[in-house]
């Protein structure tokens, strides 16, 4: 019951104040709790980023990947080149 009176006795000592030094005091005080949410906050998602496991994330889509059978650059590249080689070879066949 102390803890109470004193509260309220504080609360009473705060609205006899002027107006600046309200204002002061209450940016103080959210400051203050906003560095230590933050504090937090930064910690947790430390924490989760921490525990997140990358392969077993890339799993569906590795599998999306092998069920639509897209090729990879290499097998493109060779596709292309095999074109180009083979209008090539025409192209010095039909000259002449």
């Amino acid at each position: 019951m102390k803890f109470v009176l004193k509260i309220a006795e504080f609360i009473k000592k705060l609205q006899g104040l002027p107006e600046e030094k309200k204002k002061i005091i209450l940016w103080t005080v959210v400051i203050i709790l906003g560095l230590i949410l933050s504090f937090f906050w930064i910690t947790i998602s430390k924490e989760r980023l921490g525990k997140i496991d990358t392969k077993e994330m890339m799993k569906p889509l590795d599998t999306l990947i092998e069920k639509s059978q897209i090729p990879d650059g290499n097998e493109i590249l060779e596709t292309q080149d095999l074109e180009a080689m083979q209008e090539l070879e025409k192209a010095l066949q039909e000259a002449p």
